[in-house]
């Protein structure tokens, strides 16, 4: 990914072009690396965590703020909505307008909040790994005996 020129990666192009519009914002701090117990803090100081990506392979940020009781406000875009299901405010990624409401929801309603990180904590339990290292095993096993 990182081998192909800059204009044929999408993702790359849009990175660099919000660090540009960013860089001189007054309210926006650029944290380059945190440790997992640093980044666990973020997620439960958070009010919300709101995600409206564009391009997205699965959405590991979406379940950390599940399992760290954060409601969540994402994408509409690749598998984000399934990730999230009903447990987070869905959102165009290119409706400002749309992910302003959510934002104003989430902030104005804190049973709407609750309700969210409820339903987080139960669909984070969908995710992880020894249930995935099971399920590919009897893939595995499926296809062997085939």
């Amino acid at each position: 990914l990182l081998s192909q020129p800059l204009s044929d990666n999408a993702w790359l192009t849009s990175a660099k072009q919000a660090q540009e519009l960013i860089k001189n914002a007054p309210n926006i701090i650029l944290i380059p690396k945190l440790e997992i117990r640093e980044l666990v803090a973020f997620y439960q100081m958070a009010q919300m965590l709101i995600y409206p990506s564009f391009y997205e392979g699965f959405g590991l940020p979406v379940v950390e703020a599940f399992t760290t009781h954060c409601p969540v406000i994402t994408s509409h875009r690749g598998s984000l909505a399934e990730v999230a299901g009903h447990a987070a405010l869905i959102v165009n990624p290119e409706n400002e307008s749309e992910i302003a409401q959510a934002i104003q929801k989430i902030s104005q309603n804190p049973k709407l909040s609750q309700q969210l990180i409820d339903k987080g904590k139960k669909k984070a339990q969908q995710f992880n790994w020894a249930l995935t290292a099971e399920k590919t095993y009897q893939v595995y096993v499926e296809a062997l005996n085939t």
